[in-house]
């Protein structure tokens, strides 16, 4: 009685161990072979990147395909965990994504204008749209066509193969005109808008006793270079242009430099506009002593006056 009475516990144990862990076994089996993806809905827009990635969702199977509806839209490529879609065109299209269950899912994807203009905006820019110079260069997709307005002028352009192209003005325009470009590429149009800034700088300041060398970059026709030392200014007129270029100008001083006093560096256009000035103190590293067949710089320097 003993013997058939332990029997039947462990008979029922037995049995109520299998039932209760029969469930997890269970949902374990069939979350495996469910299909799932993260999102089913994608749309390409400003914000957008180039591309988006789908991925499947935990413990979901795998992707064995998937099928752009409209690859003139929008084209995929796929891993078995993940999907990759590509904007192609504005418009919209389904892609078609297969499980390796065979679940079939169809993602929606939407591509709007905003996407293809934010893109040509970004892809559009200026170069050396300094104060002095006499050409600036616009970047955008090779092909596209557009034109530049500055002050009263017009300049039209085509983007080269190269996505870069140069625009030859006509004169200097004065600091602070504003440049605006209209560029239009693949029915898709944006303005991108500029002003010319003072790319004009100086890299050093040395001194002798009666001399005062500044290495200036991009300096330009008509240009004035001016030391002021113990409340009177000294000048030197740039008789060529230095465009995006380095260029040693020495400038006499009447009263002697001493080391660990300042100058003032200013340099002015010739609309009398300030491209550059600041206080530099004569340290030693910038106090030294020329030699005898020093070149004398740009021009002649005099006292202040225009």
């Amino acid at each position: 009685m003993i013997m058939t009475w332990k029997k039947t516990v462990s008979v029922f144990l037995a049995v109520f161990l299998a039932i209760a862990f029969m469930p997890a076994f269970v949902s374990t089996s069939h979350a495996a072979d469910k299909f799932e993806l993260e999102w089913t809905d994608v749309s390409f827009d400003a914000g957008s990147d180039a591309n988006e990635w789908i991925f499947t969702k935990q413990d979901s199977v795998g992707i064995k395909d998937a099928v752009s509806e409209d690859e003139s839209i929008a084209t995929v490529t796929c891993r078995p965990g993940e999907l990759v879609i590509y904007p192609v065109k504005e418009g919209s299209t389904n892609i078609i994504v297969t499980g390796e269950n065979d679940q079939v899912i169809n993602v929606s994807v939407s591509v709007t204008a905003s996407y293809y203009e934010k893109k040509l905006k970004d892809r559009t820019s200026f170069g050396c749209y300094w104060y002095g110079s006499k050409k600036l260069y616009i970047d955008s997709y090779p092909g596209a066509e557009g034109t530049i307005k500055i002050s009263k002028d017009t300049y039209k352009f085509t983007i080269g193969e190269s996505g870069s192209e140069k625009i030859k003005l006509k004169k200097v325009y004065k600091l602070n005109t504003k440049i605006k470009a209209t560029i239009n590429y693949n029915g898709y149009t944006t303005t991108k808008s500029k002003y010319f800034f003072s790319g004009t700088d100086y890299e050093y300041v040395k001194a002798s006793k009666h001399r005062a060398q500044i290495n200036c970059f991009s300096l330009h026709k008509g240009d004035y270079v001016e030391v002021t030392y113990k409340g009177k200014t000294y000048k030197k007129k740039i008789t060529k242009d230095y465009d995006a270029k380095n260029k040693t100008v020495t400038i006499k001083i009447n009263n002697k430099l001493k080391s660990n006093s300042t100058i003032t560096v200013k340099i002015v256009n010739k609309d009398k506009k300030t491209l550059l000035e600041d206080t530099v103190k004569l340290e030693k590293w910038k106090y030294y002593v020329p030699d005898e067949d020093e070149d004398e710089g740009e021009g002649e320097s005099d006292e202040y006056g225009y």
